[in-house]
């Protein structure tokens, strides 16, 4: 195994994986089934599209836009990730409406 898939397969078993009874590595978010294919699918294809991280996040269901971060930054361009990595370390939160000013 490579060592960066090593390190990303680590990182997802310490910060987010959980226990589930089917035992899976992937489970869907009742723990009860594997991960359904079509949404990571789908996923991708919305990050490749430069779609904003918001709007992933919402679509993903993701609590937190640093989730999204985590899981998909190696899509979305590197200016993108500095963009939300700086509004994120100023805790405005993700339920800011699309097109709000945000002051520098």
């Amino acid at each position: 195994m490579p060592s960066a898939l090593e390190a990303v397969l680590r990182n997802y078993l310490e910060t987010h994986w959980k226990r589930n009874e089917a035992g899976l590595l992937f489970p869907n978010c009742k723990g009860t089934k594997p991960l359904n294919r079509v949404n990571v699918k789908y996923a991708t294809e919305l990050a490749n599209a430069s779609v904003p991280l918001p709007v992933l996040q919402r679509r993903m269901r993701h609590a937190d836009v640093h989730t999204t971060l985590r899981i998909y930054s190696h899509l979305v361009s590197d200016t993108h990730v500095d963009v939300m990595e700086k509004l994120a370390q100023r805790s405005i939160g993700t339920n800011c409406p699309i097109g709000t000013k945000v002051k520098a």
